[in-house]
């Protein structure tokens, strides 16, 4: 059984230790949930069930939990420890290169989809605080998967003084339509655009203010401000965060090939030689992104279909 040493931080809804378990000697993250969360029977039932369904998924972007149970007659959750969050990262370093920030949405996609194949349902609370990382930020881990659903069973009141109207998506705000996956998918956007920034789309203390402009505000200038930003990467943001979740990827998997797509392009970009034709357009259809050699008359190239992940000579 898990037992708390050192109190980390407290958030709204829990307090946070770090701790171990005297059997197996494994170190761990431990969340006691306050009241009125911690101890009202819906949002225990919802939480403890989905936690525990993650202590049988084994998946590399998805935090491993080892058990749930009440002290205090307060639920908790014990899970895997790890040392930083991307919200400690961005507060140190501000923002991420490119490469690194899709790289990141990328991996998330990758857990989530894989929560999705679990009949998990959507996450609902992505933000820079709800995903781990190491230093190299190599290790990347989506936790809290087990909140925003059993929000749903509080009060109007109480889940409005745990929601952060920053990462909230159009639908979460006015709770009209169904709650899926597109919701993460808006919400990964909000975090992209953070990692490349430095600060969410839509920031700012005035709540009220920011759940309008969640549901109204055009995001395009605020995107298109960003000079450092590639348009494959804008089109990416721009389609996550529409206000209509119909317009936005049909599902993760979409935004999965996107993200895909776009960092190859990054990445090939990156080591670019001189006057080569890496990153030209050909037929307008074929992106050059690797030289492959060439002999006496012609050069040959590896292109990547547009919206594919198809390569082509």
């Amino acid at each position: 059984m898990f037992e708390p040493s050192d109190r980390l931080r407290s958030s709204q809804a829990a307090l946070i230790y770090k701790g171990s378990d005297s059997m197996s000697g494994r170190d761990g993250t431990i969340k006691i949930f306050k009241e009125p969360y911690g101890n009202l029977e819906n949002f225990i039932s919802t939480s403890d069930s989905i936690a525990t369904r993650y202590r049988f998924i084994d998946h590399e972007n998805l935090i491993k939990v080892f058990e749930t149970g009440k002290k205090n007659d307060r639920l908790y959750i014990a899970y895997e420890w790890m040392p930083t969050s991307l919200k400690d990262y961005l507060q140190e370093n501000e923002t991420c290169d490119i490469a690194s920030a899709l790289t990141i949405a990328l991996k998330i996609c990758e857990g989530l989809a894989y929560a999705y194949g679990e009949k998990l349902g959507p996450h609902m609370d992505i933000k820079p605080s709800n995903v781990l990382v190491d230093e190299s930020l190599t290790t990347v881990k989506l936790t809290d998967h087990w909140v925003a659903p059993a929000m749903e069973y509080m009060g109007v009141a109480d889940r409005m003084e745990w929601e952060d109207p920053r990462y909230l998506s159009p639908e979460q705000i006015h709770r009209l339509g169904d709650l899926d996956e597109r919701v993460d998918i808006y919400q990964l956007g909000i975090l992209l655009y953070q990692m490349l920034t430095g600060a969410p789309i839509f920031h700012g203390s005035d709540e009220e203010k920011l759940r309008y402009q969640q549901v109204y505000a055009n995001p395009e200038k605020l995107i298109n401000y960003y000079r450092q930003i590639p348009d494959v990467v804008k089109q990416i943001l721009l389609r996550c965060l529409q206000k209509d979740p119909q317009s936005r990827y049909k599902d993760i998997n979409e935004l999965r090939e996107a993200l895909s797509y776009a960092l190859a392009g990054v990445s090939f970009k990156r080591v670019k030689p001189m006057g080569s034709w890496i990153g030209e357009i050909v037929d307008k259809r074929f992106e050059i992104v690797e030289e492959l050699g060439g002999g006496q008359f012609s050069l040959v190239y590896k292109g990547m279909e547009k919206g594919h992940e198809k390569f082509v000579t």
